[in-house]
């Protein structure tokens, strides 16, 4: 006997996507995840009706039925409309960022920015002087509105340096506490390097080649029974605690190549950055900037000799017919090429009236002769203690001014701010600046990241 057959068709259920979001612990970021009923790629865009440049666009190729995005540098109270797509299949998520937090800075934009500075992300230390809530690591877009930011612990003091690192997030270090240290884009300490002896780290951090860190740090020195402060270098494996290279100023002194100080526990130096110059026409070395010394030392690698100083007393000859001069207690020389050096001069111990600026210099290495090409400053400016400035991509100069409100000086009260300008050198004008709204803010550096490499926005990611 033959049983019944049911030949009615098998129920297929229809292919469907979902989408939900969540906050992160940061405010200027989302976790959005896209769930398909069959594995297919995945995109997700998020654009913001009241910012209608506002595109944010992530793209998932592997065929998956779970695609997770973390959505950074999202604007503070803001709304965004997030559309996924995986084939045929769409959904919608509306989403709502929080409330920037009160102790973060706020900046007023003035002036047109240049090409770089309009596509790319500033990054800069901010610091409080009521200290209640330390030192800040914030990212801004180029209206001044900050896109993501996170606390620096353990640092007491503003002259902390950061540098962006692409995927693996931010290097930061200095101050009087804090050792170098890699933030991840959620905020989080994902590497903090372990002590340095006998003194600590101070200033400045940077990579210095594909796999490793440069860190400055202090350093005890002597001379005829004199105990003075001098500066080392630390080279260290990227995120690891292995020591490959080690230099301190007592050995420049033992050489006579770094004069000594004269008066027990003395700052000798001051050494403020360290740049890492493997192109450098002498081999591989460190320039470090000393601004007691109102020099600039290079470092050989190989050697560990002090080769040249640049600067006041140096080895270079000035070639200044127009009377510019030298730099005196600078802040980050930044090299461009081989032949090009901007310097923050601070201008402390310069002959004359107080005042600070930014000057452009011409190298020729071979001749050891320096050409100052151009120069700029503002009326009633003098800023000893803190303060960058940076060759940008087109051309222009970020110039972070820096403030010192406990600095004694006839040439500004409590009521100055600190300011963030963008400078074209060749008219000495400024085309573009950040005031900070209130006067009780600062910072120690800033830097320019190219706009495609921080978030995917791509409002400011160049065609």
């Amino acid at each position: 006997m033959t049983e019944p057959h049911d030949s009615s068709p098998e129920t297929v259920e229809p292919s469907s996507l979902t989408i939900q979001g969540t906050p992160t612990a940061m405010v200027h970021s989302w976790v959005v995840t896209v769930e398909a009923t069959e594995p297919l790629p995945a995109e997700l865009h998020c654009v913001s009706p009241e910012e209608p440049d506002e595109d944010f666009h992530y793209e998932s190729d592997e065929a998956s039925t779970l695609h997770r995005f973390t959505v950074d540098g999202l604007l503070a109270e803001t709304a965004y409309t997030c559309t996924a797509t995986a084939g045929e299949l769409d959904a919608l998520l509306e989403l709502v960022t929080s409330p920037l937090p009160e102790h973060l800075p706020r900046l007023v934009p003035s002036g047109t920015p240049g090409e770089a500075m309009a596509h790319g992300y500033l990054i800069f230390n901010t610091w409080r002087f009521d200290v209640s809530h330390g030192q800040q690591i914030v990212v801004t877009d180029p209206e001044g509105r900050i896109r993501w930011s996170t606390a620096a612990e353990d640092s007491s003091q503003v002259d902390v340096d950061v540098t962006f690192l692409g995927e693996e997030g931010f290097l930061a270090a200095g101050g009087t506490t804090l050792p170098p240290t890699r933030f991840a884009l959620d905020g989080t300490i994902d590497w903090q390097s372990g002590p340095t002896e006998p003194l600590g780290w101070h200033h400045d951090v940077r990579p210095a080649g594909p796999d490793e860190i440069v860190a400055l740090t202090h350093r005890d020195n002597e001379h005829d029974g004199v105990t003075f402060l001098g500066f080392g270098l630390e080279v260290r494996r990227a995120w690891s605690d292995e020591i490959l290279w080690t230099w301190d100023s007592q050995q420049a002194v033992d050489a006579g190549t770094l004069p000594p100080a004269a008066e027990e526990g003395a700052d000798a130096y001051h050494a403020n950055a360290v740049s890492w110059v493997p192109d450098d026409p002498d081999g591989p070395a460190f320039w470090v900037n000393l601004k007691f010394a109102d020099q600039i030392v290079r470092v050989d690698r190989s050697t560990g000799e002090i080769t040249w100083r640049l600067g006041v007393g140096g080895d270079f000859a000035l070639d200044d017919p127009h009377g510019v001069g030298w730099f005196y207690g600078q802040h980050d020389p930044e090299l461009t090429g081989l032949d090009r050096l901007v310097v923050f001069d601070n201008g402390v111990g310069r002959p004359g009236p107080e005042h600070s600026r930014v000057v452009g210099y011409e190298l020729d290495l071979a001749a050891r002769v320096v050409r100052p090409r151009w120069t700029w400053t503002e009326p009633d400016w003098y800023e000893p203690l803190f303060g960058d400035a940076d060759t940008l991509a087109d051309g222009h100069v970020l110039v972070d001014k820096g403030r010192c409100k406990s600095c004694s000086s006839p040439l500004g009260g409590d009521d100055r701010v600190w300011s963030l300008i963008e400078l074209d050198p060749e008219t000495r004008q400024v085309v573009y600046r950040l005031d900070a709204a209130t006067p009780d803010v600062s910072s120690y550096r800033a830097d320019l990241v190219d706009g495609c490499k921080l978030f995917a926005n791509d409002r400011y990611c160049r065609p």
